[in-house]
């Protein structure tokens, strides 16, 4: 069958990221019951702490071939997460990873170590070369059986398919006296190895070291702390790619796998591992790569956006880029600045919406988007075609249909901080017409505990997309936390799409029998949409729930936790998130019994039912399909097909992103026509003359002369105005999504925001 799924670069927008997520699970702690912190590490607050004030001797000049200095370029050589080429020298600290060895142990894991691993993209720049010398440091321990390896990941289980391996004597941090006290003197541990990067490496390039077998020192500051945390030297990574800092376990054997992924608490860290290439490979000065291309979708006629995530791969920081789109035979070229002192630094990621012209004539075409230069001269990196790649265009009538919100909650009974979906769902079916919104509420395992709310059907796009909990995905194109769901359902209401959609649920022996029309305002291609099929239910009664709300509310009144007075504070001004603290609460378990609602009970995803996969279809033209989903067997509690929905999302192929959806309860029958008013006509700020727009809190802040802005809310209505000769700040007046038209010197600058 044929998947209309998000694919890896459409997943990549959802996550956020440039890279789909790696399992960091291995097999070996397939077994343990406790939880790991896994991803976060205890370190102090804010940025990594210099070693000067951790108890380090400088390490400056001793670790790296590079001087302190900022302005210093990278070696175009040199394989790291190091953007300026000293941020080891300048930053490195060290912090405890929360993991104690005999936790690990428990698992059957032995033995320690840390690898950085490098997607494809980047090692391509290195193809050819040898990886030359392998340099890292490691944090106190004894470490035995301790290899240096080069490898990629060989299931998703975390397991290393190693290509290449040295021992070595691991060097650890050593005591000297710095003014009066005793500091550690980092060591820099370096091998040679001569595996030569290859240009077919299909995922990422892990290169580490790892132990056989860990044990103690007994200087190690993080031994006297309870429960013994390891400790870890680190470094922050300032291009916020999150694939540094791998912990690697060994059982002792020759196996190497992946344990965790170590970040803090508002960004990511890097183990300090740097390696410096030989060959004629290696970076080039001006590089842009695309790693996905998302569509653009507004009125015919009107200034759209083309949405492209982009990553800067050069020496030189990328200040501007140059690039075209070619469509029905016309080629338009657009430019694009970035602000900042230092523009887009190497190996940074960023998700750009980029000004382009919509076709003047309704309907759907592929456009081709290519990046033409970057800094103003063309790109350095030629070996591989990265730069150009289609571009769906969906161009709309003025009659278009606003767009239906689909929120997807990723949750888990297991989950302390999950009942705020709860709260929010709450909040929004208090706030917006039922009707016009999809709500699922998508359970699944949590630190290895099962839920019994679990969709088996949905377990694929549960593992997918539950790197944290609780997460919504809103129309499989915005992740978010659920207290953002209501304005991020309004922004997307307000955005204009190309079908209506009617639901009939039917209550049918063997299961729910769901009927679909589907009506579009633009022709469109067979195979290119594809219905998926939910069933939900409400009230589902008596289900314990970890709830850290109702904990943090005991321990506070019951143990006299005063630390927690600004929590409680806080709740009691929001009765939808004090309702989940003041929930009866067992302390035995940390649960709460809840009513959940909008459960997943059966799915069947888009394209894996070929009767749902659409055909070519004019303008106006109604579609009707039938489709009949069963009823789930053998759970606790049993669904109760009184209090059940069912809903309908219409996916996109191209990018596996929900384009509209329609929910109506058992029995009943729901349609989502309506129709666009208001203001369409939006345009981004582009050209130095143009007035610059910000926002802050609750109002938009406008610099210009000799203008006029005006604020308009989603509706089109006038919610504010000003003369703007400087600096003026217009509210809102309210939260949603709001639209700012400023005319200056016969220009007009428009952009939107979501308050």
């Amino acid at each position: 069958m044929k998947q209309f799924v998000l694919t890896l670069l459409s997943a990549a927008f959802v996550a956020g990221s440039a890279v789909a997520q790696v399992a960091t699970t291995p097999k070996a702690l397939s077994g343990l019951k406790s939880t790991l912190p896994a991803t976060r590490m205890s370190q102090r607050a804010g940025m990594a702490t210099p070693l000067a004030k951790i108890g380090m001797a400088n390490a400056t000049g001793r670790m790296h071939v590079m001087a302190d200095d900022e302005t210093v370029t990278r070696s175009p050589k040199e394989l790291s997460y190091q953007v300026t080429g000293n941020e080891i020298n300048s930053y490195m600290g060290i912090g405890s990873t929360g993991l104690s060895l005999s936790t690990l142990q428990k698992a059957g894991i032995t033995g320690i170590g840390y690898a950085a691993a490098f997607t494809a993209i980047v090692t391509d720049r290195f193809a050819g070369n040898k990886v030359g010398l392998i340099n890292f440091v490691a944090w106190m321990g004894k470490y035995t059986d301790a290899k240096v390896f080069v490898g990629t990941m060989a299931n998703d289980q975390g397991d290393i398919n190693v290509l290449w391996s040295a021992p070595v004597t691991v060097k650890t941090p050593t005591p000297v006296k710095q003014n009066g006290k005793t500091v550690y003197q980092p060591q820099a541990t370096s091998v040679v190895c001569d595996y030569v990067i290859p240009d077919t490496l299909k995922s990422e390039l892990f290169i580490g070291w790892v132990a056989g077998g860990t044990a103690y020192d007994s200087n190690d500051p993080f031994v006297s702390q309870e429960g013994k945390p390891l400790g870890m030297i680190y470094y922050p990574d300032f291009t916020n790619t999150g694939y540094g800092a791998f912990m690697m376990g060994s059982t002792g054997n020759d196996d190497v796998f992946a344990v965790t992924m170590m970040s803090g608490q508002n960004y990511y860290y890097n183990a300090p591992i740097w390696v410096q290439t030989t060959g004629k490979g290696g970076l080039k000065t001006n590089d842009a790569a695309i790693l996905a291309i998302d569509d653009a979708r507004n009125f015919a006629g009107k200034n759209g956006e083309a949405t492209v995530q982009l990553m800067s791969l050069g020496t030189d920081s990328i200040s501007s880029i140059e690039y075209t789109v070619e469509n029905g035979g016309a080629t338009k070229t657009y430019t694009k600045s970035f602000a900042g002192e230092y523009g887009l630094q190497y190996m940074t990621t960023t998700q750009l919406a980029l000004p382009m012209d919509m076709p003047a004539t309704a309907g759907r075409s592929e456009a081709k988007f290519t990046i033409t230069k970057v800094n103003g001269v063309a790109d350095d990196y030629t070996a591989k075609t990265e730069n150009e790649g289609p571009l769906p265009v969906i161009a709309l009538p003025a009659e278009a249909y606003k767009r239906i919100p689909v929120v997807e909650e990723l949750t888990s009974t297991a989950c302390g901080w999950c009942p705020l979906g709860i709260a929010e769902f709450n909040r929004l079916a208090d706030s917006t017409d039922a009707k016009k919104i999809v709500k699922v509420a998508v359970h699944g395992p949590f630190n290895r505990e099962n839920d019994p709310l679990t969709c088996s059907d949905y377990s694929a796009f549960f593992n997918n997309f539950s790197s944290f909990l609780p997460s919504v995905l809103l129309n499989r194109q915005i992740r978010l936390a659920p207290e953002n769901m209501l304005q991020a359902c309004r922004y997307m209401n307000s955005l204009p799409c190309e079908a209506s959609l009617t639901v009939k649920g039917n209550n049918g022996l063997a299961g729910p029998n769901i009927s679909t029309i589907v009506k579009f305002n633009i022709d469109v291609p067979a195979n290119q949409y594809a219905l998926a099929y939910v069933l939900t239910e409400d009230g589902v009664s008596g289900v314990n729930q970890v709830n850290n709300f109702a904990a943090i509310k005991y321990m506070y009144t019951y143990q006299g936790q005063t630390g927690y007075k600004s929590y409680i504070e806080a709740w009691k001004k929001d009765p939808y998130l004090w309702a989940l603290a003041s929930a009866t609460f067992n302390p035995k378990t940390a649960t709460s019994k809840f009513d959940m609602n909008h459960v997943a009970r059966a799915f069947t995803e888009a394209g894996a039912n070929e009767a749902g996969i659409l055909p070519a279809l004019k303008a106006g033209e109604e579609w009707t399909n039938s489709y009949n989903l069963k009823w789930p067997k053998n759970l606790t509690p049993a669904v109760n097909k009184g209090n059940c929905s069912v809903a309908v999302y219409l996916v996109d192929a191209s990018t596996g992103k929900i384009v509209t959806g329609c929910q109506t309860k058992l029995g009943e029958t729901n349609t989502v026509d309506e129709t666009m008013t208001g203001i369409n006509d939006v345009t981004v700020a582009n050209n130095a003359a143009d007035a610059q727009i910000s926002t802050v809190d609750g109002a938009f802040v406008v610099k210009a002369h000799n203008a006029t802005a005006h604020v308009f809310d989603a509706q089109g209505r006038l919610v504010s105005s000003a003369t703007v000769d400087g600096e003026v700040s217009l509210p809102t007046f309210g939260t949603g999504l709001f639209i700012i038209r400023v005319d200056q010197a016969g220009r007009s600058t428009t952009q939107k925001a979501l308050f």
